[in-house]
């Protein structure tokens, strides 16, 4: 029974991380929509979207 706990623990604990991440790349990409900055552009929001999911699954692979 207790590693069903830590398993769920590991779960939520993942899923804090990227929820977390997600936030502050919607808070980033919202900021430099709204004030208009010239160095936002696709391409670093893509590789911000890439390294989250990089190290979600590294995470994930830790976890197992």
């Amino acid at each position: 029974m207790s590693e069903f706990r830590g398993k769920r623990a590991a779960f939520y604990l993942l899923a804090g991380i990227i929820g977390v991440q997600l936030v502050i790349l919607g808070g980033a990409t919202a900021a430099c929509f709204t004030m208009r900055i010239d160095k936002c552009d696709g391409k670093q929001i893509s590789q911000a979207l890439n390294s989250m999911v990089a190290s979600a699954f590294a995470l994930y692979a830790a976890e197992k």
